[in-house]
């Protein structure tokens, strides 16, 4: 019995030890994640620019392993999280949903998963979403053109400054869209809402969206009904700076200057 009551001790010793050990393992890991230096955000067009389902396997190659942390070979979620948020500029749900949808048992990214994600990396391009949210943050986009296409039951907030903003296709979604130094395009669209500032805004058969409307010009609706519209109503981190950098005199909004090119009473 003393015998039994001793080994019973050991093992009680083993557990102990073990669960100190793994305690200590972890919080180095977070120490060392919370020295790891963060990644600036990006100042020239990254690799993942031209994502599509069309890309070729070099070029997922060459953007995967840019994600890659040192010595790795497969991508954790710290590295995703990483290249994402503070290098692209997306929100924190993206990088969690890709690594959901395309990492392994291991809890890795593998390259052959990747690849069936990489046309979602595209930062200026955002197609075929149900029910997702989407961020671009302040200093992602540097006046880039941006597409959204085929969305429906979602919110994207692109707050930084865009060049050109095409929007088609998109049912029941909220967008916002920091200042455009040229046009927005909002064609097909239903049951949307926007915040939008532009030097001008122009619609094409769209139907029951709201806007809320900085135009530097007069709005333009053509084949469009049951459209409203309101003054812009939104603000974020550095907005205030964007609507300088577009020359956009927020005491200057034609946002109710709308022009019926169809000729149609209703607005």
């Amino acid at each position: 019995k003393r015998q039994e009551e001793e080994e019973e001790e050991e093992e009680a010793r083993e557990r102990l030890k073990q669960e100190a050990l793994a305690k200590e393992a972890m919080l180095e890991e977070e120490h060392a994640k919370a020295e790891a230096p963060r990644r600036q955000r990006i100042k020239e067009l990254p690799l993942v620019a031209r994502a599509s389902r069309r890309s070729k396997e070099d070029e997922m190659r060459k953007a995967f392993d840019d994600m890659l942390a040192k010595g790795q070979d497969a991508l954790r979620y710290e590295d995703l999280q990483s290249y994402l948020c503070d290098y692209l500029g997306f929100g924190q749900v993206e990088a969690y949903r890709f690594f959901q949808r395309h990492s392994s048992d291991a809890s890795i990214v593998e390259f052959s998963a990747f690849k069936e994600g990489y046309a979602s990396l595209n930062p200026y391009m955002i197609t075929d979403r149900t029910r997702e949210v989407f961020f671009r943050k302040p200093g992602s986009l540097r006046g880039k053109e941006v597409y959204l296409e085929k969305l429906e039951q979602c919110e994207v907030y692109a707050c930084d400054n865009v060049a050109q903003v095409f929007v088609d296709f998109c049912k029941g979604c909220a967008i916002l869209l920091g200042p455009c130094e040229s046009s927005v395009f909002v064609r097909d669209c239903e049951d949307c809402v926007f915040w939008l500032a532009a030097q001008q805004l122009r619609t094409d058969n769209c139907k029951r969206c709201t806007f809320f409307l900085y135009s530097k010009s007069e709005p333009v609706i053509e084949r469009s009904t049951e459209l409203t519209f309101a003054p812009w109503a939104a603000r974020y981190p550095g907005c205030s700076s964007q609507f300088a950098a577009a020359n956009f005199d927020p005491h200057r909004n034609l946002w109710n200057a709308v022009f019926d090119f169809t000729g149609s009473p209703e607005t």
